[in-house]
């Protein structure tokens, strides 16, 4: 089988571009990046440089392949930057329309990965609203419900497709910058605070397995909610503060006033009065945590979960080889 993995420089495109070479597909991984970065450059595949807003590129990518799987982010991290959020969300949704009628003529399958951060369907009424106030705050959350609807509108059109959504992933494989990346943050000590908000963890490399399975069993015309291991912040941080050997963070602040927080700090610098020290998405996204069993259609894909302890010890080991791990000395240590 020969597979394009969009965003396979990613912390989970990487993964599900490794768990396709393992299974003996042939792999074209593509990126804005002129060489391969350091998550790449030791497999055996097609790496192909490009900007998919260029007419014709995502077509030339998908052209030979029978299996398409976008993991991309077609997203700024930062609230306000380069473009007015509708400007972002109607190039994005070009570029997603563009893809789909690539993949459809070419006749591929075709592999999202999605996000249960913008899945309205199991949600309380409480929840449903939290959803839609989210939304208007940033536009990931907007961004990923218009192109998750799209695909199934093209799911119940003919498309052979699946959408696999996981919950908060951690793993090796991340290149992202390690100020802004939750275990470095953590370990480096720049994580001020926990609390003890529910969340539902996966590896990385779990997600990969799951959806290469979804692919391979044909589970097309499906959305699959997949699941890790539940778990809270405080209980997260306190085992990658163990592993590493760091003190675990001082503080406590509930998840809404450190998401506030970090909203506002972004308004703040909108308006000009100062540098944001960190994105609001992620705080954002924690919000929309909360613990969850696998499904049905989960179980059916026969993939057996790497403990928690197991993926976190190979995530540190993975930032201390980048070299981007720099814990403060401090006698309680432990």
């Amino acid at each position: 089988m020969k597979a394009l993995v969009l965003g396979a420089t990613g912390r989970i495109g990487n993964a599900i571009a490794r768990e396709l070479l393992n299974h003996g597909a042939a792999v074209s991984a593509v990126s804005r990046r002129v060489q391969p970065p350091e998550n790449l450059i030791d497999l055996d595949l097609d790496y192909r440089s490009g900007d998919a807003n260029r007419p014709g590129q995502i077509e030339s990518w998908v052209a030979g392949h029978e299996l398409v799987v976008d993991a991309a982010a077609p997203y700024h991290l930062w609230l306000f930057q380069n473009a007015p959020s509708a400007a972002r969300l109607a190039s994005a949704e070009r570029q997603l329309s563009a893809l789909l009628e690539s993949v459809a003529r070419h006749n591929c399958a075709f592999a999202f990965v999605g996000s249960q951060a913008t899945d309205d369907r199991q949600r309380p009424m409480l929840g449903r609203a939290q959803a839609r106030i989210l939304r208007l705050l940033h536009p990931y959350f907007e961004l990923k419900r218009r192109m998750e609807s799209k695909i199934r509108r093209a799911m119940r059109d003919g498309l052979r497709a699946v959408i696999v959504s996981p919950t908060f992933c951690i793993g090796p494989g991340d290149i992202s910058d390690p100020d802004l990346a939750f275990i470095p943050m953590t370990v480096n000590g720049a994580l001020p605070a926990t609390n003890s908000h529910a969340l539902n963890v996966m590896d990385v490399r779990d997600v990969a397995a799951l959806l290469a399975a979804a692919v391979a069993k044909s589970a097309f015309g499906s959305s699959i909610a997949v699941v890790g291991h539940n778990t809270t912040l405080e209980m997260l941080t306190d085992l990658i503060c163990r592993t590493a050997g760091v003190p675990r963070p001082r503080w406590y602040t509930p998840s809404t006033l450190a998401a506030a927080a970090a909203y506002a700090n972004e308004l703040i610098n909108a308006s000009g009065l100062r540098e944001p020290d960190y994105p609001s998405v992620g705080a954002l996204l924690m919000l929309e945590q909360g613990w969850a069993l696998p499904n049905a259609a989960q179980r059916k894909l026969g993939v057996e979960l790497r403990p928690l302890s197991r993926s976190v010890t190979e995530a540190i080991d993975w930032y201390r080889r980048r070299g981007v791990l720099h814990p403060r000395p401090t006698a309680s240590a432990h």
